[in-house]
């Protein structure tokens, strides 16, 4: 088979296109580090400001005026629109058909294989790893030195272009994520939330195009905005463009009444469910009567969002009554990331062990979200695309994986290697929710 070759419009080596794309992204990086001193030292001196504002400029037409180049790959390549959930109607969709392989269980993988079918259906990290677009943000100075995302992106790949019937083995990438997180070593049954906040972070951590971090000065734990810039400055990739939100906690002191607010970032919500209670007062857990019991996900956030009290032994020292005090927590949603997980928490806090099987009305469409938003702005509507089953206990179970194609719109559900037309999408076994905003970006 012919190797592919990139061209660059108005260029005749792919060699030279490569690096002048890394040349261009260089530039990128310089622009947005300059901004960032900019900012800094803009009471310094003048000087120093008329300098970095001249280079700024320069930068920032330089880069401006070349972003549009377009790299082609002589290869028949997938493209999408800018709305990364829906493909170009003018495309063929016979020929490109989206994910439709299994993946062969390697000793009690399912949750593995369950959380990278949905990951496969994520279009824009997709299109990040088809691309190719990662080879130029690899980060030689994480843990894995590039190499867990580079077997990620070939991985991606071969699911994306396989036309076989057979089940594809993640092998190789099953080695590099227990080498970068041993946790996951040997046949043991894994949680599917904690092995997707791994492979994440560990992918977030090859391609994150801050090498070196800077230093900071003051705290800006009370500034949503400079809180987020400072994430931002320290961690800076595709992982956090896309999964990466803002979570508001709110710490109220019930003697002064004083408020202390810090702001934090998240790459998935979880969720409480509900636990009924019966008409004795004590909590239904059986699963034979939660099973016939239905709750939105609005009472999920509800109660994600309703205040905690802090007594006794949690009370929290008050900055204004300098002492420890009762208090009330709450913690709100301050700004929602372009894909959105939930993870609904169905193992009981109260009955260790117990599993809440009730169904839970996850609508396929969410639309304004500012009523889960602190900040309550009219935000984009969320499209599901991808749910991570789980039916067993906490003990042992077994993951399944149901995923709308992009292309055809149709739901499969993938069950280790077995794939078949999904009919339920969300069940009482939903355990992780994957939603994209229709109008995300191609990236």
């Amino acid at each position: 088979m012919p190797k592919k070759r990139y061209r660059v419009k108005g260029h005749a080596h792919g060699a030279y296109d490569k690096h002048f794309i890394t040349f261009l992204t260089f530039l990128h990086h310089t622009f947005r580090d300059i901004s960032t001193l900019f900012l800094e030292t803009w009471e310094t001196s003048p000087v120093i400001v008329g300098t970095l504002l001249i280079a700024f400029l320069l930068t920032y037409l330089f880069y401006s005026s070349n972003a549009r180049i377009k790299v082609r790959i002589h290869q028949k390549t997938a493209t999408y629109k800018a709305n990364s959930w829906s493909c170009d109607k003018s495309d063929d969709v016979e020929d490109k058909r989206g994910v439709r392989v299994g993946l062969n269980n390697l000793g009690n993988t399912c949750f593995m294989n369950a959380v990278l079918q949905c990951l496969c259906h994520t279009q824009p990290l997709v299109d990040y790893c088809i691309r190719g677009t990662y080879l130029s943000d690899i980060n030689h100075r994480s843990p894995t030195h590039g190499d867990l995302v580079k077997v990620f992106a070939e991985f991606v790949k071969k699911i994306s272009d396989s036309n076989s019937r057979g089940a594809i083995s993640p092998y190789q990438l099953r080695t590099e994520v227990q080498r970068y997180a041993p946790r996951f070593s040997g046949d043991n049954q894994q949680d599917a939330q904690e092995f997707l906040r791994y492979l994440l972070q560990g992918i977030h951590d090859d391609i994150n195009r801050v090498k070196c971090k800077p230093s900071f000065k003051g705290d800006y734990g009370g500034d949503a905005f400079k809180t987020w810039r400072r994430y931002r400055d320290t961690d800076d990739s595709l992982i956090v463009d896309l999964f990466a939100g803002q979570l508001k906690s709110t710490l109220k002191c019930m003697t002064c009444n004083n408020d202390s607010i810090t702001y934090d970032p998240f790459w998935d919500l979880s969720l409480p469910v509900p636990e009924l209670e019966s008409s004795d007062g004590n909590n239904m857990c059986c699963n034979n009567i939660l099973d016939t019991e239905i709750l939105l996900l609005r009472q999920c956030f509800n109660l994600f969002s309703s205040p905690e009290i802090l007594d006794g032994s949690n009370k929290t020292f008050c900055e204004a009554c300098k002492k420890k005090s009762r208090s009330s927590k709450k913690i709100e949603v301050n700004k929602f990331p372009r894909v959105l997980v939930i993870h609904l928490k169905r193992f009981s806090a109260s009955s260790y062990g117990q599993k809440l099987n009730m169904m839970i009305d996850c609508p396929q469409v969410l639309g304004n979200m500012s009523e889960f938003s602190a900040q309550n702005s009219i935000g984009d509507s969320y499209v599901l695309y991808g749910v991570v089953d789980h039916d067993g206990s906490n003990n042992s179970g077994h993951y399944i994986a149901k995923c709308r194609n992009p292309y055809t719109k149709e739901w499969h559900e993938f069950n280790d290697s077995r794939v078949s037309k999904a009919t339920n999408i969300v069940t009482s076994k939903s355990y992780i929710l994957f939603y994209i905003q229709e109008s995300s970006s191609q990236f």
